[in-house]
């Protein structure tokens, strides 16, 4: 988990990314990357950015949420709904 840690850190030093700055990680849930010891935001977190605090990816969580939405056929009928309209204004004419 070191080398994952290390390598996030110096993409971002590359990018002048300003460490002081970070107060919040989201990443996925598993033990690699959220582990309280040796997890790659703990090391984030102990290395480079003390005020940086994990949170769950919310974008996985509004996955997790909608893929059980999806269930409902009434929330499954607007999402189809608002698939072809998407659809139709994106291939239509500029």
């Amino acid at each position: 988990m070191p080398d994952v840690a290390n390598a996030i850190a110096e993409q971002l030093k590359s990018l002048k990314f300003d460490f002081h700055k970070l107060v919040g990680q989201g990443c996925v849930g598993a033990s690699t990357m959220s582990g309280q010891q040796a997890g790659v935001a703990a090391i984030i977190r102990d290395k480079y950015a003390p005020m940086a605090d994990y949170y769950h990816c919310a974008m996985h969580a509004l996955n997790l949420s909608c893929s059980r939405a999806v269930s409902v056929s009434t929330v499954r009928h607007a999402q189809d709904i608002i698939a072809q309209t998407t659809s139709f204004f994106g291939s239509s004419a500029k």
